[in-house]
């Protein structure tokens, strides 16, 4: 296969989430021959407090610089997927490149949160600096096997919510195909983002995956094999609407 043939992806993580949490499609990717990005947005990878005054442009910059990297030329075209806030990340990405995103997977995307402690989070940063972060897997032997911050600053996840609103006003301006992949049972994302989605993405309802059994981190959980097939498909396959 000659170098301009090669497909490429990008594959985004999650708040402070670990490249565990994505690796597992890079992996399943790269067997089928495309050439996988897998960046380390500002903050993670090493230490919950360094994500201290990070802002939501950092992930953006971070993202973006990842992009071009992989695909430098205007005739360059890129499957990306994200997780959790990845997701958001990668939507604005989507808007920021409508002819060179090709698909877009949005996994357990984070445009709302279960948890009502959310909306106090301008009151708890004044009396908490960190807030645990709870691992959320079905499979309780994955909690062994966690590699994600186990807290994080208050302060930051004001960035999260506000990059929340910043990917929902430009999702009438992505206009790729796009499919959600979210279960019934995460404990952080309602099942309600789905329908928000399919309102306001530029491109009209996406191709719909909802689970029964794993929890959030779908790309390794109970259902793994079966979310990254689902992607699989949806990234390989010429149609691009419908719902599963």
């Amino acid at each position: 296969m000659r170098e301009r043939d090669v497909m490429k992806a990008l594959v985004l993580h999650g708040f402070t989430g670990s490249l565990d949490t994505v690796t597992p499609l890079g992996k399943r990717l790269e067997k089928e021959g495309v050439e996988v990005a897998l960046p380390i947005m500002r903050g993670h990878g090493t230490r919950p407090e360094d994500l201290f005054r990070v802002h939501w442009r950092d992930w953006v910059a971070d993202a973006r610089e990842a992009f071009l990297k992989l695909a430098p030329r205007e005739s360059d075209q890129v499957l990306v997927a994200g997780l959790s806030m990845g997701a958001l990340v990668s939507c604005i990405l989507a808007a920021e490149f409508p002819n060179r995103v090709k698909k877009l997977a949005l996994l357990a995307p984070a445009f709302a949160f279960r948890s009502r402690l959310v909306h106090l989070v301008p009151v708890l940063k004044t009396v908490y600096s960190k807030w645990s972060s709870t691992p959320e897997f079905a499979d309780p032997d994955l909690l062994s096997q966690n590699t994600n911050y186990l807290h994080f600053p208050i302060e930051t996840f004001q960035q999260v919510l506000a990059l929340t609103q910043v990917s929902q006003d430009l999702l009438p301006h992505v206009t790729c195909p796009a499919a959600t992949f979210l279960s019934k049972k995460d404990p952080a994302i309602p099942i309600k983002v789905l329908r928000m989605l399919d309102r306001k993405l530029g491109s009209g309802p996406a191709k719909r995956h909802v689970y029964k059994e794993s929890y959030h981190e779908l790309l390794q959980d109970v259902e793994a094999e079966r979310v990254i097939g689902d992607v699989m498909n949806f990234f390989f396959s010429r149609s691009s609407t419908g719902r599963h």
